[in-house]
């Protein structure tokens, strides 16, 4: 029997948003491609082993890499409209 499991460590925070190191390269960029290729190596069935959080699914994998595309869209678009990062933040 073929356990299906995939152990993504920091590359998923499962219910939480993730901390970003940018100071070492990290990006908001980089984060949702990593949650994509997650994706892309996981099934309907797979047991998905975040860094942090509970044990989650293909689903909950979805969610977080669509949490961040959100949030990369909305501080993209209030930067665009010339917010202040405590504007941004609030």
């Amino acid at each position: 029997v073929k356990a299906d499991i995939l152990s993504v460590g920091d590359t998923f925070w499962n219910g939480q948003y993730p901390f970003i190191d940018y100071v070492t390269g990290g990006s908001i960029n980089g984060a949702i491609a990593a949650a994509n290729a997650n994706i892309a190596m996981s099934g309907a069935h797979t047991i998905i082993v975040p860094g942090h959080g509970p044990v989650g699914d293909r689903a909950s994998q979805i969610a977080f890499r669509d949490m961040l595309v959100a949030v990369r869209n909305k501080v993209a678009r209030l930067k665009a409209e010339g917010k202040t990062l405590a504007q941004i933040q609030a």
